[in-house]
């Protein structure tokens, strides 16, 4: 939905900026015309630039100030968290699941609601590749990994996450491990006969009176 607006408002803020070149062309004689214009294109910035604005700070002072902006801090207050929390414990599945979604809808960008949601889905469902792709927005390396291989599962390729460090570690879990070498079986070795001694033979003072054949 924000994809959706940003784009609609930086063509709206596009076109309309293109039209004020064209009319100031023109002649000075349109400087009503152009004042409106100009004040069209400054309305526009304004919710163009509120769209663009967490995008453009992410992408400058993410790497920096996501440590301290990335938290997991919850109200606890909230009638609907407790009541999931409750479901969630009681074992209510489809009433966690239906508070899990509301709770996703007012608070998209806490990572519990989808959490609890993900561990009440069945396995293969369309509810679970919903909070799977949920969970695989958040800085969390452990949800992370589990989310991207439920979507894979789901034949859906989870992306570039937008955190380097978890990117690096979903491309590291993703390399196959090669599996274990089969077992060479080896015979068991005959029974071990004993060779009689040659008398022909002499060794040293004594040896006769060892038992060499063992």
């Amino acid at each position: 939905m924000i994809f959706i607006l940003r784009t609609l408002f930086t063509a709206l803020w596009g076109w309309q900026l293109v039209s004020l070149g064209f009319s100031a062309q023109s002649g000075l004689d349109r400087d009503v015309e152009i004042s409106g214009q100009l004040a069209i294109l400054v309305l526009l910035g304004i919710p163009t630039g509120i769209l663009w604005s967490p995008w453009i700070a992410d992408r400058l002072c993410g790497p920096m100030m996501g440590v301290l902006t990335d938290s997991t801090y919850y109200d606890s207050k909230r009638t609907k968290r407790k009541f999931l929390l409750w479901a969630h414990i009681k074992g209510h599945r489809r009433s966690a699941l239906f508070v899990a979604i509301l709770e996703g809808l007012f608070h998209p960008y806490e990572a519990e609601a989808f959490l609890i949601g993900l561990e009440n889905t069945k396995p293969g469902s369309w509810l679970e590749k919903f909070f799977a792709s949920e969970v695989f927005r958040f800085n969390n390396v452990q949800n992370a990994v589990l989310a991207a291989g439920i979507l894979r599962r789901h034949g859906i390729r989870p992306g570039v996450h937008r955190t380097q460090e978890i990117s690096l570690i979903l491309k590291h879990v993703r390399r196959l491990r090669k599996p274990d070498p089969a077992l060479l079986k080896v015979p068991k070795l005959p029974p071990i006969q004993k060779v009689p001694r040659n008398n022909k033979i002499k060794l040293f003072a004594g040896a006769d009176k060892r038992d060499c054949s063992s």
